[in-house]
């Protein structure tokens, strides 16, 4: 296990890296892209996105095969089993990409009319329907460097590629492009990022080779199978992640779209920060499987799980108790109550869904992915029918918490399944896995939010970056101070394993 492990480790220390630039560059990307562009154009971009984004679900749920079926064959030394796999996906997301592209074009007029969206945008509508392309034909070159769990070449290219996404789109609208201008620059970024996939995955698995005549049904054939399972799971987290937008663009109009948006983006840093670990646990759970070595697979659920947990559950805590001083220092003054409900709301929605991650990674990973496709399947469909039910009489918040309370019923429904088939006490789990750093949490933030009252640190006063970003830093420093001296005390993780992020820096890349 100590070889995995270690891998492990150095993945997540890039992941890390990765995520943190691109979140950073995001963030404040996102503020620039609003003064230029307007509440209104900006939700046109993010609306645009959405929509193309939903085209993916037509591809069967084939994309979500490659990484288990090349990483078993890869484990397994079947190089021309993997260059099958590769050739067939390739053939197949061809012309994949040009039936969406040109159905794309053909429901343009009906598209916009159903998302309320006006002017002529035809040159940026095509653009990002050539994004798609470029991205969906060239997916199986990044699934096979997962398969390699070289997740730090990918999190380099990543790095690189937000990097000159955001010179781009900066250069363009100062330029006056307008949308125009973001839609080039996401789309020559789209066309480096896959190059740089498509040219290390060569370069690091000898033997990969570019044969189309390769691709065969037989090929296919297991490929659709396990991915038309994952199928449901992608709608239900594309709705969880989309779906609110569309229908508040539809009722409420674009401005409620921006609201939402915008305490996506702050709620999503407690969802997209700790997750650093999942992405090698996919191919790490395949392999294990495929050397049929099951003890040490239940020992990475638990104790990534532990690491999943003791750094989701602080992030949300703080969240809720600073979302008006996090709101105010990152957009300044303005009239942004809709986005503070925004993250609160939807940090709560995201823990439950971070909480499932490793189960949800592992359950993928071993192939067992029915369980995952009947309870997220559920959680769609109440999202749907609840956020219809409320929009119209609450707004915002109607949408929000029918989004809250169909993601906690979905992977509350998840973990009872999957837990049953592993044979693993859901209930022992929670309390070895959970409990602490939930105690923990909660002991920060009553501490926090007494110590904030008596000198006025909370609530926040709306408006002031500079009284917020002293709520936050004074906030912070108790909060975490607080929530790191009991998991240490207790030993929740041992130091020991520290050890290990050593090796995995003295590492070459």
């Amino acid at each position: 296990m100590s070889a995995i492990a270690e891998r492990l480790v150095r993945n997540t220390l890039f992941s890390t890296a990765g995520q943190v630039v691109s979140l950073a560059v995001g963030l404040a990307l996102v503020p620039y892209m609003l003064s230029v562009l307007g509440a209104e154009q900006f939700g046109v971009w993010i609306i645009l996105a959405v929509a193309t984004t939903y085209f993916s679900l037509l591809d069967g749920g084939v994309s979500a095969s490659f990484i288990k079926h090349l990483a078993e064959a890869h484990t397994l030394g079947k190089a021309q089993r993997r260059n099958d796999i590769i050739a067939t996906g390739w053939l197949f997301y061809c012309l994949f990409s040009l039936l969406i592209v040109a159905a794309g074009v053909a429901l343009e007029k009906s598209l916009m009319g159903l998302l309320s969206i006006t002017g002529d945008i035809t040159t940026v509508y095509w653009g990002v329907l050539a994004i798609f392309a470029v991205r969906s034909t060239f997916v199986v070159y990044r699934s096979m460097l997962y398969a390699l769990q070289r997740l730090d070449v990918l999190n380099k290219i990543e790095i690189g590629t937000v990097l000159f996404n955001a010179a781009g789109t900066v250069i363009l609208l100062k330029a006056g492009h307008g949308l125009q201008g973001v839609v080039t620059a996401a789309l020559a970024t789209a066309v480096l990022h896959v190059t740089a996939e498509t040219v290390m995955a060569h370069r690091l698995c000898p033997g990969l080779a570019f044969a189309p005549h390769r691709a065969s049904l037989r090929t296919f054939r297991p490929l659709f199978r396990y991915g038309i399972q994952l199928q449901a799971s992608r709608c239900a987290e594309l709705i969880h992640l989309h779906v609110d937008k569309l229908i508040l663009a539809h009722f409420l109009g674009l401005a409620q779209v921006t609201m939402y948006e915008l305490g996506s983006k702050i709620a999503g840093l407690t969802r997209t920060l700790p997750t650093v670990l999942l992405p090698a646990i996919l191919p790490a759970a395949a392999t294990l499987e495929a050397e049929r070595k099951r003890v040490q697979l239940l020992h990475l659920y638990e104790r990534g799980s532990k690491y999943l947990a003791a750094a989701a559950l602080p992030l949300a805590g703080f969240t809720l108790l600073s979302a008006q001083a996090i709101i105010d220092l990152w957009l300044g003054p303005g009239d942004y109550g809709g986005a503070v409900l925004a993250v609160r709301v939807l940090a709560v929605a995201y823990l439950f869904h971070l909480l499932t991650g490793m189960g949800l990674a592992v359950a993928r990973g071993i192939g067992i992915v029915q369980y995952e496709m009947r309870a997220l399947t559920v959680s769609a469909v109440l999202n749907v029918v609840l956020s219809l039910l409320l929009v119209t009489r609450y707004g915002l918040p109607g949408v929000l918490a029918a989004t809250a309370l169909s993601t906690i019923v979905g992977y509350s429904l998840f973990m009872g399944t999957l837990h049953a088939h592993l044979k693993l006490s859901l209930l022992s789990f929670a309390r070895t896995v959970y409990a602490l750093p939930a105690a923990g949490m909660a002991a920060a933030a009553v501490t926090t939010a007494a110590l904030g009252y008596s000198l006025g640190l909370l609530p926040a006063q709306p408006g002031s970056r500079a009284w917020a970003l002293l709520a936050l830093m004074m906030n912070g420093a108790v909060f975490f101070s607080v929530y790191g001296a009991i998991l240490l005390k207790a030993r929740y993780i041992a130091v020991g394993e520290l050890s290990l992020v050593r090796k995995a820096l003295a590492m070459r890349s």
